[in-house]
């Protein structure tokens, strides 16, 4: 301890302890409070207090020196791979061009479910991860099929009264249903552009992470590389939603399926009869929804409403290989464009690379510097406070 230095109750002044208020001092305890200062003096308690209380903190064994210690090690690591430095930019270049080509070849890796990297990190599975994210997209669009909140049928009287009422045995679904198709995926939108974020987010942190993991010793190669994560990602997801839309497009344009089971399920439906009574307001349909609003139905006929609900029924199970196309369609698009389409989004990117990485190095060499001052300052405190504890155990 240095000279006139607080402890507590203590003070502590050329490594002689003394009781800084006997009042306080008694009053921590009621132990304390009924020493008989006879047989033991308060100077002889504190000394022997003090030196517990350094001796456990203080201790080899210590948490706090164990602690101390792994943190001046690792400051010593982080401290060498500052120091590892380029001596062009062209050098450089020609390093960040092997850790992408090494963490694009992991991720194929991951793609393919070998996880021998990373068996202990279920976030780090990537296939496994994208077929779980997939399939939560394809229950979040099912439950989008009903619109609960507006008055039941309302969008199919609609494409009837265009059509001038037409018997449902006359209705040709393909070419009427198309506007129901087109408000569905208007209302499926935001879902659809929550997935894909979500996906290529998910994606970016992986990637992220094995770049900076191949780089673990270029310190000044991890903003670049990160940059590079990001605009990867940017131009997968330019290129998948691409996709989505134009799978989309051709769902609104042509509705179709040659699923052999599809005419068989929209005859079972038509067993499923609407039963509305005089003044109800509110209905419960098994696979359609609870409290569905039909008040305002009194205005049509029987034959009206039956028509309007073969078309939803049409609609109800259409949807469901519509949604099953979107979906299989976009995990097929998506592990494409990271397997076989990736070498081409990698090229690209590394041709900006070269231009960013040129105007941005100036700025990330001040920061380097910063950062390798700060670590010094580091090592040197820790390094300053590990040598007083050290004398104190002796």
């Amino acid at each position: 301890m240095g000279t006139g230095d607080a402890f507590g109750f203590f003070y502590v002044e050329h490594d002689v302890i003394t009781v800084r208020d006997e009042n306080s001092f008694t009053k921590v305890s009621t132990f304390l409070a009924n020493i008989d200062k006879r047989f033991v003096g308060y100077q002889a308690i504190s000394k022997n207090l003090v030196l517990g209380i350094l001796s456990l903190l203080f201790s080899p064994s210590c948490e706090i020196f164990t602690k101390l210690e792994s943190d001046l090690l690792s400051s010593k690591i982080e401290l060498r791979r500052c120091q590892n430095t380029f001596e062009s930019a062209s050098e450089a270049m020609a390093a960040i061009a092997s850790f992408v080509t090494s963490a694009s070849s992991s991720l194929k890796k991951l793609i393919l479910k070998d996880y021998t990297e990373f068996q202990k990190e279920p976030d780090m599975h990537v296939a496994t991860q994208l077929e779980s994210r997939f399939q939560m997209y394809n229950i979040s669009l099912q439950e989008l099929k009903f619109n609960t909140e507006e008055p039941f049928l309302i969008r199919e009287i609609g494409i009837l009264q265009s059509g001038n009422w037409p018997n449902l045995s006359d209705f040709v679904y393909s070419n009427n249903v198309k506007p129901l198709l087109e408000d569905q995926f208007s209302f499926a939108s935001l879902t659809i552009e929550s997935f894909v974020t979500s996906l290529t987010g998910y994606l970016e942190m992986v990637i992220g992470r094995l770049l900076l993991e191949e780089a673990i010793d270029h310190v000044a190669l991890h903003r670049p590389l990160k940059w590079i994560a990001r605009e990867l990602i940017h131009e997968l997801k330019k290129a998948f939603e691409r996709k989505i839309q134009e799978h989309i497009d051709l769902e609104k344009n042509l509705v179709y399926t040659s699923n052999l089971q599809f005419a068989t399920q929209v005859e079972e439906l038509k067993n499923v009869k609407l039963n509305l009574q005089q003044g109800q307001d509110v209905v419960n349909i098994d696979a359609m929804g609870d409290d569905l609003k039909v008040g305002h139905l009194t205005s049509y006929t029987s034959n009206q409403i039956e028509t309007a609900f073969g078309i939803k029924n049409f609609m109800m199970v259409y949807f469901d290989y519509v949604v099953n196309r979107l979906v299989d369609c976009s995990s097929l698009h998506f592990h494409h464009m990271v397997t076989h389409m990736w070498a081409r989004i990698v090229e690209k990117v590394m041709k900006k690379c070269m231009v960013h990485h040129e105007h941005a190095q100036s700025d990330e060499e001040l920061t380097l510097v910063a950062k390798r001052l700060n670590l010094d300052n580091r090592v040197a405190l820790l390094r300053k406070i590990r040598n007083e504890i050290i004398r104190l155990q002796s």
